[in-house]
């Protein structure tokens, strides 16, 4: 197999057989003061996607695949909203209830309780493919906010539930009303004062691109109410563009101009916590499923490729344009594998087929930096796209398993690469020259506290004054700043004005220094 790493903009190709585990260090991680929190406080919402019982072969998942000693928070995704009367509804009567010798999917899920007594069960209503209008019509009035609250309220009790999560795709949007963001806000309100007497959580799934934060959340009353909130940092790309792009991006490319920047994870939860959100109500969306493309030209197969359409079907999902990871990592050997560390995840290309996803390493690096950020946890969609057989070599729920070691076990640390510098370069730009080179990758680990007094005056990335090797990420919250001290890898320096990790001598404020 042949493997590119872009080690902060420097591409190198391994050439490795497929047993030889290739790592991919984490590279934005710092420690946060807020991210001393005890790890045992950090959710794990995992995402139960129930028509997955209906997939062939190995893919059909049902509720008695889920492992709860892996979440704490399973949510069951979801039921409907009938337009007529504004009461939710159950939208696969037949799987979900056990009347008319039904399956009784509901009850078996909230049952899972019996194995993990600490687990909250929860039932998700929405989705994209519910729309918006009718979540607006019935949004608009406190009476058919009344009637709607109560009958969810019904279910639950009937069912066993521990809590509701809201996934209305989205509020003033997709043919919904202005009014949407005030009424939203109400119903979120209006269901919280409900919830309380009877003791159950209240979540919400968001949109974070800047078109949906804008007009559908009112976010501090949202933090006000919610007991946590879900981001969607997944699809920012796919198959309804004209070019590749990838779908759980952590920053920006300098490629990308505009409203391009903002579709990132990065962007997203800085947002998210600038408009009001308490970081520790965030839920760091992460995804177990990659976003595919059909590539115009073979020979053009990088970021920003042009593209005809959605990739091909997976034997298990499916679906146009979408593979899960138990069908990614078990059939893409033989594909180009490249990792750009400002995306902070893998695309793969073979053909003219195309795949921007997650593996273990950058699930693993995307969690130690929402920890880093003092974020309340990690959900996951979704759970029955992980190779839940394990049949790629990583056990069973690889992903989740991930997951947990982060966000449930010990305090997240910095990992920091060794990389040799370039023997010579040609190229005129300021970024470092590629080399091409066979090599095998190592990494330190390094545990960062920040004892330097140098103040954040604004959003975004500082270098620090002393030392050229290490720089700051700042965002504002309530209280003031909060400051993140990262590291570039060794013997490079950042680069202020493009943003990343540079030889000294592109810096030339840097080029004398010794950055550790």
């Amino acid at each position: 197999m042949k493997l590119t790493l872009i080690i902060w903009n420097i591409p190198i190709t391994y050439y490795t057989k497929m047993s030889v585990k290739v790592l991919f260090a984490a590279m934005w991680l710092g420690l946060l003061a807020a991210s001393s929190c005890v790890a045992e406080d950090s959710k794990v919402v995992c995402y139960y996607g129930s028509w997955a019982v209906y997939r062939p072969g190995r893919g059909k998942f049902s509720v008695e695949d889920i492992n709860p000693s892996l979440c704490t928070h399973v949510i069951y995704a979801f039921a409907g909203l009938d337009s007529t009367t504004s009461e939710i509804k159950v939208l696969d009567p037949w799987n979900d209830l056990p009347d008319n010798y039904g399956k009784n999917a509901y009850g078996r899920f909230t049952g899972l309780k019996s194995q993990n007594p600490n687990l909250k069960t929860m039932l998700a209503i929405g989705g994209w493919n519910e729309g918006s209008v009718k979540y607006s019509k019935m949004a608009s009035s406190s009476t058919t906010r009344s009637i709607f609250i109560k009958s969810v309220i019904k279910l639950m009790q009937e069912n066993g539930f521990d809590g509701f999560d809201l996934d209305w795709e989205y509020p003033s949007n997709r043919g919904g009303s202005p009014q949407d963001k005030k009424n939203f806000a109400l119903l979120v309100k209006e269901l919280r004062k409900e919830f309380n007497s009877h003791g159950f959580l209240l979540s919400a799934a968001v949109g974070v691109g800047s078109d949906k934060i804008d007009t559908a959340y009112d976010v501090p009353a949202l933090a006000q109410n919610l007991d946590f909130i879900n981001l969607m940092t997944y699809d920012l790309h796919g198959s309804w563009e004209s070019t590749s792009g990838h779908h759980t991006a952590l920053r920006p490319t300098p490629e990308e101009v505009g409203n391009q920047r903002k579709l990132n994870l990065e962007w997203a939860v800085n947002r998210w916590i600038q408009l009001g959100a308490p970081a520790e109500k965030l839920v760091l969306g992460l995804a177990s499923y990659g976003r595919t493309f059909t590539l115009l030209s073979s020979s053009k197969a990088g970021l920003g490729a042009p593209t005809t359409g959605p990739g091909s079907r997976g034997p298990l999902t499916r679906e146009s344009g979408f593979l899960g990871y138990n069908e990614i990592c078990s059939s893409t050997e033989g594909w180009k594998k490249t990792v750009n560390p400002l995306v902070g995840a893998p695309y793969a290309s073979k053909g003219n087929q195309w795949v921007g996803y997650d593996d273990l390493e950058s699930i693993k690096m995307k969690s130690q930096w929402g920890k880093s950020l003092g974020l309340g946890g990690a959900m996951l969609w979704s759970i029955e796209t992980d190779d839940f057989h394990g049949l790629c070599g990583q056990g069973k729920f690889p992903i989740l398993h991930t997951i947990n070691a982060i966000w449930r076990e010990g305090k997240p640390v910095v990992v920091r690469p060794t990389t040799g510098k370039p023997v010579s370069s040609t190229t005129t730009t300021t970024y470092p020259a590629p080399i091409t080179t066979t090599i095998t990758p190592s990494t330190t680990t390094t545990t960062v506290t920040d004892g330097d007094t140098q103040d954040c005056m604004d959003n975004g990335y500082m270098r620090d004054q002393r030392n050229c090797g290490k720089f700051y990420q700042c965002y504002q919250i309530s209280e003031g700043w909060s400051k993140a001290a990262l590291y570039c890898p060794e013997g490079l320096v950042f680069n202020t004005e493009g943003l990343y990790c540079d030889w000294p001598e592109n810096v030339p404020e840097c080029s004398s220094s010794i950055p550790y």
